[in-house]
């Protein structure tokens, strides 16, 4: 986060400097072209006949007064460039935190999903280490004894495969056609329908030419939770979501496939009495 305030500082400071070097250069014609102006005003009229007396008197009040309307409009545009400097400095610091707020939104999903991704590594591989040092720290450990700690091995190991899939699956390139994107994403959802059902129900699928609803039986989803049920590696905080093996990352698989053909997701419990909720596949 360090880093990007001292990018919004410094893309302050350059739209600050941007702004003030425009003002100036404003200010600097506007004051040229008054001066230019004043100038002319003070030259005698040829063919006019004045008391040399009368005369100089009349050049020398004009050329104060001139010299005074320079020094007043000086003065007003230095004011007015220190207020748009102060002013603009304002403005720029919020077009900076506007400018940079895609970068932000990024940098923080990037962090959720390390933070994610290493917890998720985190436990099979503590959990192996732990079983291991447990065994060998056994002087009258047996061979079935081994056996079985191999075999939970493996069994921690296809988990961190399933992950490792998982994440490849997301940040791969290869392309689908639109059938097998909607097919793939109908799977998650039905998918974690069953998986959250209590009961384990298969799911109603409503399919129409312009969106595909995939209505469960579940618990539900919680005003609170439902922002964030896309996010990567989220999980609900339910005891049904503790129990079931998953990892969070079907239904950010999802958002992302249908971005892919220009269609969106929207999710909704369904009405009080029914129960559960309705995932929405809508094509544009």
């Amino acid at each position: 986060m360090k880093g990007l305030k001292r990018a919004i500082i410094k893309l302050t400071l350059l739209y600050t400097v941007i702004l003030l070097a425009l003002s100036t250069s404003f200010s600097t014609v506007t004051y040229i072209n008054m001066a230019q102006g004043l100038g002319r005003r003070t030259q005698v009229p040829t063919g006019v006949v004045y008391w040399a007396d009368y005369s100089t008197r009349i050049e020398e009040f004009i050329r104060d007064r001139d010299a005074l309307v320079r020094r007043d409009a000086l003065e007003r545009l230095v004011i007015l460039n220190l207020g748009v400097a102060a002013l603009g400095a304002v403005a720029c610091y919020f077009l900076a935190l506007w400018t940079l707020k895609p970068i932000e939104e990024t940098y923080k999903k990037q962090r959720r999903f390390i933070a994610g991704a290493s917890h998720e590594l985190r436990t099979p591989l503590t959990a192996m280490r732990v079983e291991n040092e447990v065994t060998l720290s056994d002087p009258k450990v047996s061979r079935e004894d081994l056996r079985q700690q191999v075999e939970s091995n493996l069994e921690e190991i296809e988990k961190l495969q399933r992950l490792t899939n998982a994440l490849l699956e997301m940040d791969s390139k290869k392309t689908l056609d639109r059938d097998q994107v909607v097919e793939q994403i109908t799977n998650i959802f039905i998918d974690n329908a069953v998986k959250y059902d209590p009961e384990q129900r298969q799911p109603k699928i409503v399919k129409t030419k312009s969106r595909i609803d995939v209505i469960d039986r579940g618990p539900g989803i919680t005003e609170e939770e439902m922002p964030l049920i896309f996010d990567r590696f989220y999980r609900g905080r339910g005891e049904r979501s503790r129990a079931t093996e998953g990892y969070g990352l079907g239904l950010s698989i999802a958002r992302e496939l249908a971005e892919e053909i220009d269609a969106s997701i929207v999710a909704k419990n369904n009405p009080k009495g029914e129960g559960g909720c309705t995932f929405s596949l809508v094509f544009s």
